[in-house]
Parts: C-alpha cells; sequence; structure tokens
C-alpha cells in the first residue's frame, strides 16, 4: 500500500532493492531524488511521530516489530546481498535496526543513534516506549555489509560509535570538521550519489579519504564518562576533568576542546571557556555550536560586539537555522542600538517559525527602545495569542496601554 509515509515503486528489469529510511523531522521521503534516475526497486518510508520507528505509521505498523514483519514481506522477494538499506540519524538507527533483524546485504547509516536515551541530542525526548534502546550487539554480531558515517564535530556521534568493532564487513567513516548531517556533507562533495549507486549495484567505491581515523576516542572510558556527566548528570565540573584528559589524548579534536570549553561556560569560568572554545576555532573553524557558545560566553561579559559576531557565525554555519541563534544575534545587535538589523534578523526568523511568541516579544523591544509604541503593542497582542496569559507579555501590554 503506497502511502504518505510509505511507497515501493516496483522495477520489473531489476533484482536490485533500495531501502531509504527518513529522519526524524522529514516531510517528504528521504532521497527521493537521490535515486530517482536508478535502475532498480525502490522503498521509501518515513514517520512523523518522532519515535525512532516504534510507533503507528499509517497503512504500515503498529510498533516497530510489526514493521519490521511489514518490511520483510518485500525484502524476502530478493537476494539478501542485492538489497541495500539506507538512512540519516532516526533513518540510519532504524536502517541498522531493520536491516540487521533481516540480516540484508548492505546497510549505509550517516549519523545514527546507535544508543537511545533521552538526555542525548538527536534522540527521542521520551524513550520509555524504545524497545532496542542499544544496537551495538546487533551490529557487532551482523553479516550485513555496514558503512556507518560520523561527524567528528558531532561529539555524541563518537560516543555512539565507541563499542562498534571495525571488521571486514563493518567501517565506520569519522568525517573530520563535520557535524551531524555528514550526509548533506558527502551530497556537496558530489559523492553521495555515485556512492550510493555503487552501493545498490554491488560496485567497489573507494572512501579511503575518509577513513584515516581508525581510533574510537574511548581510552580508558574517557570518552563515555564525559558523556555521561555533560549530557545525564549534567555535571561539568567532573566533565571538564574527562574531556581535558581526552584533550592530551587527541589534541587535534576541536570536539573536546569544545566541550571543555562548554564546561567552562557553565561554571561561569568565562576566560577559560573563550580559551578553549578559541583554541577549538583554530581547529575547525566552521562548527556552528562552538560559535554559539563562544558568543554566549561573549553576550553574558555584554561585549556584545563580539558577541553578535559569534552569534553571525552560528547562524551561516547552520544548516537547520536554530530560532535561539536567530534571537541572541537580534538581542546582542539591539543592545548596540543597531535596531534595523536586529528586526531584520527577527524577520528573517519568522520565514522559520512564524509561531514563535518570543519573536513578536523581541520585535516589541526594538519597537519600544525607538518609542514606537503603537508597533510595540501590536506585536505583543500576537505574542499574547501565541502565548496567552504569559504574565511578562501582560504586564508589558498593561505598562504600554498607560
Amino acid at each position: 500500500m503506497n502511502n504518505k509515509f510509505f511507497q515501493f515503486h516496483k522495477n520489473k528489469k531489476s533484482n536490485k532493492l533500495v531501502v531509504i529510511f527518513s529522519g526524524v523531522n522529514a516531510k517528504s521521503f528521504m532521497g527521493y531524488k537521490l535515486v530517482d534516475e536508478f535502475d532498480c526497486n525502490k522503498i521509501f518510508i518515513r514517520e512523523d511521530s518522532k519515535s525512532w520507528y516504534h510507533s503507528y505509521i499509517d497503512g504500515v505498523s503498529n510498533n516497530i516489530d510489526e514493521l519490521i514483519t511489514y518490511i520483510e514481506t518485500f525484502t524476502k522477494i530478493f537476494k539478501k546481498e542485492d538489497i541495500t538499506f539506507v538512512g540519516s540519524s532516526m533513518g540510519a538507527y532504524a536502517a541498522l535496526l531493520v536491516g540487521t533483524k533481516l540480516n540484508i546485504g548492505k546497510i549505509i547509516a550517516f549519523g545514527p543513534q546507535i544508543f537511545i536515551n533521552k538526555h542525548f541530542p538527536n534522540c527521542p525526548k521520551d524513550d520509555n516506549y524504545i524497545k532496542y534502546k542499544d544496537l551495538s550487539l546487533l551490529i557487532n554480531q551482523a553479516s550485513s555489509n555496514i558503512d556507518i558515517f560520523v561527524g567528528v564535530n558531532e561529539l555524541i556521534d563518537l560516543y555512539h560509535i565507541k563499542d562498534i568493532k571495525i571488521r571486514k564487513n563493518v567501517n565506520i567513516y569519522k568525517i573530520f570538521g563535520q557535524p551531524h548531517n555528514v550526509m548533506l556533507f558527502l551530497n556537496k562533495l558530489d559523492l553521495l550519489k555515485q556512492y550510493i549507486e555503487n552501493s545498490i549495484f554491488n560496485r567497489k567505491y573507494d572512501l579511503s579519504i575518509f577513513n584515516n581515523l581508525q581510533i574510537n576516542f574511548n581510552n580508558n572510558n574517557y570518552l563515555e564518562k564525559a558523556v555521561r556527566l555533560f549530557f545525564i548528570d549534567k555535571d561539568y565540573e567532573n566533565a571538564y576533568i574527562e574531556f581535558k584528559k581526552l584533550i592530551e589524548l587527541y589534541p587535534s579534536i576541536n570536539t573536546f576542546w569544545k566541550y571543555a570549553g562548554i564546561c567552562s561556560f557553565y561554571q561561569k569560568n568565562y576566560n577559560n571557556a573563550i580559551e578553549l572554545l578559541e583554541n577549538a576555532q583554530l581547529i575547525v573553524f566552521g562548527d556552528e555550536e562552538l560559535h554559539y557558545y563562544l558568543g554566549l560566553v561573549y553576550f553574558n561579559q555584554k561585549d556584545y560586539e563580539k558577541s553578535w559576531q559569534e552569534f553571525k557565525y552560528a547562524l551561516d554555519f547552520s544548516i537547520d537555522k536554530k530560532m535561539s541563534y536567530f534571537m541572541k544575534l537580534a538581542v546582542s545587535l539591539r543592545e548596540l542600538k543597531r535596531y534595523d538589523e536586529s528586526l531584520s534578523v527577527l524577520q528573517e526568523s519568522l520565514h522559520i517559525n512564524s509561531k514563535n511568541f518570543g519573536t513578536y516579544y523581541q520585535i516589541a523591544q526594538i519597537y519600544k527602545k525607538q518609542n514606537f509604541i503603537s508597533k510595540a503593542l501590536e506585536n505583543l497582542e500576537i505574542a499574547n495569542k501565541l502565548r496567552p496569559y504569559e504574565q511578562l507579555i501582560l504586564d508589558e501590554i498593561k505598562e504600554l496601554r498607560k
């Protein structure tokens, strides 16, 4: 049954099948255009509940095990070696889980969540209903050919691969200087389409350029300790100690410098945070998270001339434009009395999310600074409609109406 969540495109002339699992925010099928010209059978699947494929998918399944069974009704028609599963992030998790369960021939996973934990970035906010929270054993025991790609800039992605054994059939490609979305990076390099095509049709493709980091960064469990202290315990003092150990072992990896700096930021040791984040910046400049936290340091020091520049870099380097980047950039510019630029930033953010009450609230603050009271009230009223009974907004409306 083909619908907006599942489609099977049959090709009677081909014995090859590719299955593409979409990521968490996909509003349409991921990879549709990517494989459109390939002469093979294709399955596209997505879900919109952000359940890591564990919840109801219309016309397909009620849970993850039903999904595996449903997909098997298609894969059993083909030889295992003629099947390729592909996914990115949540889709990569599904490709690895379903692919190893069904023992299919080839699995390609970009930035997968191998360990599900609600405290980790890029994971479900509620993990109580997740049946398969640890894929490491499935991967390490799999006979499938597996290629895993992670960005070295993404700390949690390095954590996910810490227990995966590199074997003849399992490769891990650590992409230096890249964040979570390594699939997009390969696409920008015009490598993705050819690599996927060669994988589907069982042709060799040289990726050795990305395979020069043959370490898992978890010596003495420093990485595991650092991640758990930082994300789960919020113990930034002790997490900082573990990140410093990782810096000593791997001084060329900007991620560890960055997170040591973030730990210092949360401890309000701003000068140390600046030093560490600037060292990370020397290794990889184009890291949005790094610039955002460096911006926060300067922002908290009320050095808005430096903070706006860092928030602008964070926006420039980000793939998914985050509202927090827009907000902090706009406020920094406002504090510098660059009102028109600040307003322009906020208006740009409305193209991404027109329902964010905070944007209208901040627009009102700019108009207040300029003494444009009617315009300030107009935007506060919009903010109030989007977030009723927010006392801060109600108080400001009352004050301006006096």
